[in-house]
């Protein structure tokens, strides 16, 4: 058989294989259009080397030098970087907009709670002695309670429910970061054998990426064996070839937020260095949208809910503690106590009173014990993470953070070093209730003073806080008076029960005056034989639940620049904010998504109707080679008839 006809067979079984191996890749394509993470496949073909002959050189047919995948690195990284971005700010969205439902309802929210609290104090000071009027300000006092202690609740299942998330999420990362990894160690081997891409394993090996990518913010390093090193982090390595350094879900070490239940965070095991991932560092996936919504929303609407539940005990119980209220069965009047769970109270023998003052930082979430110093009229305030000393009505700071609060002195100050008290602050929110056991206990009287006609001196009497041993050292029926000798540099009180030694005065004042439980402040100079009277609250009186009623325009918080509802609508605009923006960014970020992965598609995605055409192409094309072989056969045929 001549060279020539053994080339036209050749090049025609060339042709055939060359044919089938596109129809094959074009059939793989159609049946896997629809398959998830598919890169359409293609054929490469190189001419054979040719043969030489005296009339040049002559072809030897085609070769499939390969079949490899259409993939654009570039468009996969835009696919991946917006699906990260878009399961970060959708996991945010939902998890900011549960917050905002919680905490703006417009029926049930706590802007209408402090609202309708101090509508119905307001009520009971315009009818001190209805029994209906104070039964629903006490009702307005249990459902405010009822509502901040719910909503901190709810909250706090929040913070549970991103700890399970984090858990959760770390387990499936590991999962991808597995199977990454064993395909790293496969394609290394595949390829190894005899030199083409295993296409399947790398379309596998992409997918798992991208599934990763919903997860947590990755980034990957191609190596020149094939396989893929990935980071997530600030590039920390989670998987380097074919090892994978395991996530786990630990306590954050680096939270002081003292919230209930701690906060978990990922956790790395490089080699066996530990490395915290904290928000800062896990910008994206779902992972990251719970973290961020944590610590951006849930933890700041806690702190801020807590702070508000703080403000409110501590200015309605200082009022309804100074105040009095008529005991009808001893048919007296009777020291008003705590209306809501206590926030300061005393713990030692103290029965001196002090508040606090909100400041614009953010309260710590610590309890506290304040001790006071006659000396130097400072109070020392400590907690587990240290102490400050300060004067009222300045922040304290311990270790260089501002723990949210100065003191403000009861009126006298304190005049005891012994004098000590408890600040309830930590989680206060969760276990705000009405202590308040009956609406006829709501203190609407307060203790009142009076200055003789005949006084000719500048002073003046200001009653500040009443005990119960105060009531009792005035149950006389005429009122206790204190008269000033100029002599002595005293005044001598008249009608006390137990009577009561003079009370030394430098005049001139403010000056701290008191006497069996009853605290007064004296101030200006008072002339010679000037006498003032202290006189037991009425049953009718409503100065106390005039003052109390007073607080809903009252600016507590802020150094004094927000009133209560003030800050309810703060922290409901806040979380109202973050929600809008982070659905903003998660209908952006679909966009972006979709675009890119159109794009991705257009350019390595199975369209039909061309592995259509191709079908038809290389069907021709095997026809031809196969017509080729007919004519070498038919050739050879002629060639055997004309022998000898």
């Amino acid at each position: 058989m001549s060279s020539g006809l053994l080339g036209l067979i050749g090049n025609g079984l060339s042709g055939l294989n060359a044919a089938q191996a596109g129809l094959l890749t074009t059939q793989q394509n159609i049946t896997n259009a629809n398959t998830p993470g598919y890169n359409r496949q293609e054929a490469i073909y190189a001419s054979q080397a040719p043969a030489y002959s005296s009339s040049g050189w002559i072809g030897n047919g085609v070769a499939v030098a390969s079949v490899q995948r259409v993939y654009s690195q570039f468009l996969d990284n835009q696919v991946q970087t917006n699906q990260s971005q878009l399961s970060y700010y959708q996991t945010y969205s939902t998890q900011a907009s549960q917050v905002d439902s919680l905490l703006g309802s417009s029926t049930n929210g706590l802007s209408n709670q402090i609202d309708a609290f101090f509508s119905a104090a307001n009520e009971v000071a315009n009818a001190p002695t209805s029994a209906a009027a104070r039964q629903a300000l006490l009702s307005g006092g249990q459902s405010l309670s009822n509502q901040i202690s719910t909503t901190y609740d709810s909250l706090q299942q929040q913070l549970t429910a991103s700890n399970q998330a984090v858990t959760s999420l770390t387990a499936q990362i590991n999962t991808y970061a597995q199977q990454i990894a064993t395909l790293n160690q496969n394609i290394t081997s595949l390829q190894a054998q005899n030199g083409q891409p295993p296409n399947d394993l790398l379309d596998q090996r992409n997918l798992a990426v991208a599934s990763l990518n919903s997860l947590v913010n990755a980034t990957t390093s191609q190596q020149s064996n094939g396989q893929i090193d990935v980071y997530i982090g600030n590039g920390q390595a989670l998987v380097s070839g074919s090892q994978v350094n395991q996530l786990t879900a630990t306590p954050d070490p680096n939270d002081t937020s003292n919230t209930q239940p701690p906060s978990l965070v990922p956790q790395l095991n490089a080699s066996g260095t530990q490395i915290t991932l904290g928000s800062s560092q896990i910008s994206g996936g779902e992972l990251g949208g719970w973290m961020a919504s944590r610590e951006g929303v849930v933890k700041p609407a806690m702190a801020n809910l807590n702070r508000l539940a703080v403000s409110i005990g501590a200015a309605v119980n200082q009022v309804q503690a100074s105040g009095a209220y008529y005991n009808a069965t001893s048919k007296t009047m009777q020291a008003g106590s705590n209306f809501f769970s206590g926030v300061v109270q005393p713990t030692g023998t103290t029965t001196d009173a002090i508040g606090i003052q909100l400041s614009s930082n953010a309260l710590v979430n610590s309890n506290f014990a304040v001790t006071y110093n006659a000396g130097t009229g400072q109070y020392t305030l400590t907690s587990a993470a240290g102490s400050d000393t300060q004067s009222a009505g300045t922040e304290f700071s311990i270790n260089g953070v501002a723990q949210g609060f100065s003191i403000t002195a009861g009126t006298p100050a304190p005049s005891s070093s012994s004098d000590t008290w408890s600040l309830n602050i930590q989680d206060y929110a969760a276990s705000m209730t009405t202590q308040l056991g009956s609406s006829s206990q709501i203190a609407t009287a307060s203790l009142t003073t009076g200055a003789a006609a005949s006084n000719t001196g500048t002073a003046t009497l200001t009653a500040t806080q009443l005990s119960a041993t105060g009531l009792s050292a005035l149950t006389a029926s005429a009122p206790v008076t204190l008269t000033y000798d100029s002599t002595l540099g005293q005044f001598a009180v008249s009608g006390a029960a137990p009577p009561v030694a003079n009370i030394a005065y430098t005049s001139p004042g403010p000056q701290a005056l008191g006497f069996n439980g009853v605290s007064l402040v004296m101030s200006g100079s008072p002339a010679n034989g000037d006498a003032f009277t202290v006189n037991q609250p009425g049953s009718g009186d409503n100065s106390n639940i005039s003052a109390l009623a007073a607080l809903q325009t009252t600016k507590l918080l802020d150094n004094g620049n927000t009133t209560l509802g003030g800050g309810a609508t703060q922290l409901v605009g806040d979380v109202a904010t973050s929600a809008a923006n982070a659905t903003l960014n998660s209908t952006t970020y679909s966009t972006l998504k979709t675009q890119a992965t159109q794009a991705q598609q257009s350019f390595s995605g199975v369209n039909l109707d061309e592995e259509a055409a191709n079908l038809i192409r290389y069907q021709q094309a095997y026809q031809a080679a196969a017509k080729a072989l007919s004519v070498a056969s038919t050739l050879f045929a002629s060639i055997l008839a004309i022998s000898p």
